[in-house]
């Protein structure tokens, strides 16, 4: 009798420890993040924790026991199903479940395995994980690769357009202009070698020609890259592109921005530049506005750059999609990769770039961080006008003449021009700024004669530099570049005077004597303003 009060009392006992380690267990299993379940091998749920009835978007306190799992999970997420379950008794399967949702879309990655250790033979173990967050990553990562891929072969396109678009011009336009050239100077001279009659005018006619040459080159030189974004930042390089828009399209563009802004990395100045490109190709192109406003406010933390117009609106999706085939040309090219090259430049410097609809038509707007970019601009203060440093006497001695430019061509012409003088001696030639500079320091010319762009540091730098050391010799800028304001420009640097490199011929040594007896020379400018 006692023996069998002793085993009762034993199996109780024993009934007790197993129950509650079978509680312990399932507090732990319930407690779990990741969802678990048991099948039968027809799908039936024989268990399943509450993660799992989350996981399947039911509430997580849901029974699910008893429930078909086809029932749960809609056939559709994963159509080999039922053949899964029949695997899954011997071996692991793996698959995806999507879960339609309200307002998503739930992404299960779930492992069915042989379920050993349940009591119901058969049984399949089911274990779930959301990836959903995963899949959209991956999702968007695939997309903005594909993205990528497409923006490098829209460059790729651009860069042969360009290509294309340059050769056409200097074959149509330029070569045939200096074939005309070329046999306008062989009908001014007989078999004997003596002039014809009208030398004279075949002569100017070859040099108006060689002008209007020199003038397209310039022009697409400016398109693809301003000098003046290297010499004076981005205020001026805009001020000039606008005023040459206007004249070429008629359309009035309105600047709102500071006098002098701050200076940025070149590489920003560059994309804020291209943004203004875009923006006003595409007021030409598709608004049909006469008038647009381009803005540019320095704010505590960011730079924001704004071209807005006044026209009908365009198609946001298909102008930020468009090709540069599926416009019009105007006259010679506009060179870009468009709104989404734009973009991705943008991006690259941590910025944005948002094109979006207003009431009265369209908006570009860029968006530039600032902090640890500004830098203080690259030139001196202005001197007076009237200022002048104590002259040479240049029949007293020699002049010194430092030529600096990049090409040999142009050092060999001012030679040229200037060796019938004896009272003026080239002793140094440089073939950039810095050169320049220390030669400069070395030599102590009289006058400086200097390129405006050269590789590295351009003349206005050059000057610069020069004047930070203390020197003080005459400057004469001699460059192929015309814009109005360019003398403002060159007497802000500090400069004596300029001459145009295709008015060399009648300029360069008026030029010359002019600022070595302490005068300035910006005729050429007066000239050109006077007669506007």
């Amino acid at each position: 009798m006692k023996h069998n009060q002793r085993a009762h009392k034993n199996g109780r006992a024993h009934k007790s420890a197993t129950q509650l380690n079978e509680e312990s267990f399932r507090e732990l299993v319930d407690g779990l993040d990741v969802g678990l379940a048991y099948l039968s091998r027809r799908g039936k749920v024989l268990y399943s924790n509450p993660r799992f009835a989350a996981l399947v978007g039911y509430h997580p306190h849901t029974p699910l026991k008893g429930k078909h799992f086809t029932a749960i999970v809609s056939a559709a997420s994963w159509p080999t199903l039922n053949e899964a379950l029949l695997h899954a008794t011997h071996r692991s399967v793996e698959g995806e479940l999507r879960i339609a949702l309200e307002n998503k879309v739930r992404v299960v990655r779930i492992t069915l395995a042989p379920g050993k250790d349940f009591a119901a033979e058969d049984a399949i173990s089911v274990t779930a994980i959301e990836t959903t967050d995963l899949v959209e990553a991956t999702d968007a990562l695939r997309d903005r690769e594909s993205s990528l891929r497409s923006l490098t072969a829209r460059i790729l396109h651009v860069q042969d357009a360009e290509r294309r678009k340059i050769a056409r011009d200097l074959h149509d336009v330029t070569a045939q202009e200096i074939a005309v050239i070329n046999m306008t100077l062989a009908a001014t001279f007989d078999s004997s070698g003596r002039p014809k009659s009208g030398f004279r005018q075949k002569i100017d006619e070859a040099v108006a020609l060689l002008n209007k040459i020199q003038g397209d080159i310039r022009t697409l030189s400016y398109v693809l890259h301003p000098p003046l974004l290297d010499e004076r930042g981005l205020g001026a390089a805009l001020r000039w592109y606008i005023d040459g828009f206007q004249k070429r399209s008629g359309i009035e563009v309105k600047l709102d921005m500071p006098i002098r802004p701050p200076r940025l990395p070149i590489e920003d100045e560059i994309a804020l530049f291209r943004v203004v490109q875009e923006g006003l190709t595409n007021v030409l192109r598709h608004s049909g506005s006469a008038r647009a406003t381009i803005s540019v406010e320095l704010r505590e933390t960011e730079l924001r750059l704004c071209v807005e117009d006044e026209g009908k609106g365009t198609n946001l999706r298909k102008l930020s999609q468009m090709k540069e085939e599926d416009a019009p040309s105007e006259g010679r090219a506009e060179f870009g990769v468009g709104i989404p090259g734009l973009r991705e430049r943008m991006a690259q410097l941590g910025g944005t770039l948002d094109l979006s609809a207003t009431k009265s038509g369209t908006r570009l707007l860029a968006c530039l961080p600032l902090s640890g970019k500004l830098a203080e601009a690259g030139t001196s203060e202005s001197r007076d006008s009237d200022q002048t440093d104590q002259s040479s006497d240049v029949n007293a001695a020699r002049t010194r003449i430092l030529i600096a430019d990049d090409h040999e061509v142009a050092r060999q012409g001012i030679r040229a021009l200037l060796a019938p003088y004896p009272d003026l001696e080239i002793c140094a030639e440089a073939q950039d700024g810095m050169e320049a500079v220390a030669k400069t320091k070395q030599l102590h010319p009289d006058l400086l004669i200097l390129d405006l762009s050269m590789p590295g540091v351009g003349g206005l730098s050059a000057v610069q530099h020069v004047r930070e050391a203390g020197l003080t010799p005459k400057v004469l800028i001699y460059t192929t570049h015309s814009y109005p304001g360019l003398d403002r420009v060159l007497r802000a640097a500090n400069c004596d005077g300029y001459v145009q490199k295709a008015n060399a011929g009648q300029d360069l040594l008026a030029g010359v004597r002019a600022v070595m007896r302490g005068e300035t020379f910006f005729v050429a400018e007066a000239v050109k303003e006077n007669s506007a």
